[in-house]
């Protein structure tokens, strides 16, 4: 009796044979004009949330390096963002 587990997944499989079947890969990425507004539009409704993402990121690792700055020295950090 086999179980599940030792056997292919049949997707895997499809996969596999869809790769093989397609051929090589072309050298260029293309995009009708279509897709390219679509990829683009949102694109740009997105950028808001990238950027404030970019910046909390870069908020935390400055606090994070004032923290590990003040640890390695031996003193406490002080100030609004430590409260």
């Amino acid at each position: 009796m086999s179980s599940m587990s030792e056997e292919a997944d049949p997707s895997e499989n499809r996969a596999a044979a869809r790769i093989a079947a397609a051929g090589p890969l072309p050298s260029r990425v293309t995009f009708s004009r279509l897709e390219l507004n679509r990829i683009l539009n949102l694109y740009g409704r997105r950028l808001p949330s990238f950027r404030t993402s970019a910046q909390r990121w870069i908020r935390n690792r400055e606090i994070s390096q004032i923290i590990f700055a003040a640890l390695e020295s031996g003193s406490t950090p002080t100030g609004p963002a430590f409260a």
